[in-house]
């Protein structure tokens, strides 16, 4: 359906998923070959989203065409209800966590907690040398995409600092980003993958998540 991907989000039923060319389509996760609803976002200019979140009955994407958060109703994606600027220049990647969004820029390399309105945060910087196009909360640990190393690497949020916990290859060296669902016979993860030296296309590649303590394997 996209041509050019940028995001891959799930919003408890649906995945969603950003084109570069501004459009968000709605994949059956039981079917993702054809997509079930096409949302343009009309935002009055040039829109490029790199990220989405769902939480709360909100949407929020990552324009980085203009280096801002939009938020909708999650049942109305084509209706923005607000544009925030983002903390920093370069953003990357959001996430939602339960309770609080977060986003990461590039620039700063600082990870950001939104608060409910969005322009008020908390920065939390990473030394670790990444750049990340994807996160993820699982279980209370951040999982981040990194797009350098092509690694994801698994964070936990001790004394007020991200630690790096885990380290493992990404499922798929073109990946622009992964949602993380749970179900009845154990966590699928799907994977949003760019063209590559194997793939002529971009495609959703779906693993499933195993464990073998301690460490978390695709």
């Amino acid at each position: 359906t996209a041509l050019n991907p940028t995001a891959l989000a799930f919003d408890g039923n649906l995945l969603w998923v950003a084109d570069w060319g501004g459009r968000l389509s709605a994949l059956d996760p039981a079917d993702p070959r054809r997509s079930v609803r096409e949302v343009a976002v009309p935002t009055g200019g040039i829109f490029r989203p790199t990220a989405l979140a769902f939480g709360d009955g909100r949407m929020w994407t990552l324009d980085s065409a203009r280096a801002r958060l939009l938020r909708a109703q999650a049942t109305h994606p084509e209706a923005v209800v607000a544009a925030i600027p983002s903390p920093g220049p370069a953003p990357t990647a959001l996430a939602f966590d339960g309770s609080s969004l977060w986003s990461y820029d590039a620039a700063n390399r600082s990870l950001y907690r939104h608060a409910s309105d969005e322009a008020t945060y908390q920065s939390y910087p990473i030394k670790d040398d990444v750049v990340p196009n994807a996160l993820a909360w699982v279980d209370g640990r951040l999982w981040l995409h990194d797009s350098k190393t092509r690694r994801i690497m698994i964070f936990v949020l001790e004394g007020g600092a991200f630690a790096l916990k885990e380290s493992h290859p990404s499922p798929d060296p073109a990946t622009v980003g992964f949602v993380v669902i749970p179900g009845e016979s154990g966590r699928r993860v799907w994977a949003l993958v760019g063209p590559s030296a194997v793939r002529a296309q971009p495609a959703l590649i779906r693993l499933r998540l195993h464990r073998r303590i301690p460490f978390a394997i695709f």
